[in-house]
């Protein structure tokens, strides 16, 4: 799917960049790959339920980029769900540099890509029933 004008203005991303920047590069791509993963909970307050899901997105998307290395350039950029989750605490929170700045994830909301429109535009559920979190993420490329 061609990416325009998935971008909206009004999020303060940490650390990855201001949003005018964060928008523009999302605009610079050409393509956008984007996948779900639908996590089962207790209930709609199983909060626990809600970050174990967010954290398998977020490892389906780093197993993403390891199998798809060869095929991919290093300009390609890999968004995950909500936080980066790869360190147990981010070194940014201890104003230390990322650890691991080739791993580390921002989310579709720090590019200030509206998931919920983006899921409408792919054809793919934003909300898939009771007691369901979904989670989106997304490789976005050029040629």
């Amino acid at each position: 799917m061609p990416v325009e004008c998935m971008a909206r203005v009004g999020c303060a991303p940490p650390y990855v960049g201001e949003p005018e920047e964060l928008i523009a590069r999302a605009k610079s791509y050409q393509y956008i790959l984007v996948y779900q993963t639908i996590g089962e909970l207790e209930d709609s307050y199983d909060f626990e339920g809600m970050m174990e899901a967010g954290q398998k997105m977020n490892d389906l998307t780093q197993r993403v980029r390891d199998e798809l290395k060869d095929e991919i350039s290093k300009d390609t950029l890999l968004l995950g769900a909500g936080g980066c989750r790869l360190c147990p605490v981010c070194a940014k929170r201890e104003e230390k540099p990322c650890r691991f700045p080739e791993k580390a994830l921002a989310s579709l909301e720090a590019y200030c890509i509206s998931v919920s429109d983006l899921a409408s535009a792919g054809g793919m559920k934003y909300i898939n029933g009771p007691d369901t979190v979904t989670y989106f993420g997304a490789v976005l490329f050029n040629d």
